[in-house]
């Protein structure tokens, strides 16, 4: 799965997970800590129950293949919350089952958006217990989280940061092994350069998957019909 990255983990409801921003180097008991101590008011007790669930995912057995999963937990990342989603409906039979699963993050190069990717890594690979028979690749070394130089200040930069995108799922999917499949999540990122995502998704036949805001599903977006 390649997912493109915005800055959601770093919101008002997560001040702790903003103070790491000037950390250089994260660790990833550092950013657990951040994202167990939610705050505000806003959608909070949804919020606290992700919490509870990111420290002690063992305690709640078979909890991605309910139905109301979408709408019971909030988790410090959109990134996350629409992978998570994706995950319990694979494990309900809503979606095409998988054995394993890699992620590769695609943030910008901003801070907010690089620290908004260990974030939704973080939380994915704290969940393992949950994804029972799927195996998980998700790692936040230059492997799984490759940053882009994606600017919309001017025209010219933003076609230039489509064009860098565009190359970016071009190599990815070139070295891709023969048996992978390859799914594209544009929840996060710019709306504009989420949409390009989403156009290259339905142009090459590839899955692509997004969760607007508020909503309790992660939608799978058909391809165009181009034969």
């Amino acid at each position: 799965m390649i997912c493109t990255s915005g800055t959601s983990a770093c919101n008002a409801s997560l001040p702790h997970v903003q103070s790491l921003l000037g950390t250089e180097v994260l660790t990833e008991q550092q950013i657990i800590e951040a994202v167990l101590k939610p705050e505000g008011t806003k959608d909070i007790e949804k919020r606290i129950k992700a919490a509870e669930l990111i420290k002690n995912p063992e305690l709640y057995g078979s909890v991605l293949e309910s139905p109301d999963f979408g709408s019971e937990f909030l988790f410090p990342s959109a990134e996350a919350q629409t992978i998570l989603r994706w995950l319990g409906d694979t494990m309900r039979g809503s979606a095409e089952a998988v054995d394993e699963l890699r992620v590769v993050m695609l943030p910008s190069e901003d801070k907010k958006s690089i620290l908004t990717s260990n974030v939704t890594v973080v939380t994915l690979n704290k969940l393992t217990p949950l994804f029972k028979n799927i195996k998980l690749k998700c790692r936040r070394d230059s492997a799984g989280i490759m940053p882009l130089p994606i600017k919309v200040d001017t025209r010219e930069e933003f076609l230039s940061s489509v064009s860098g995108l565009f190359a970016k799922f071009d190599g990815i999917i070139e070295k891709k092994n023969p048996d992978e499949e390859i799914i594209i999540c544009s929840t996060g990122g710019y709306k504009a350069v989420a949409g390009f995502a989403m156009m290259y998704a339905q142009l090459h036949s590839i899955p692509c998957l997004y969760s607007f805001e508020g909503s309790q599903e992660a939608y799978e977006v058909m391809s165009v019909p181009l034969g």
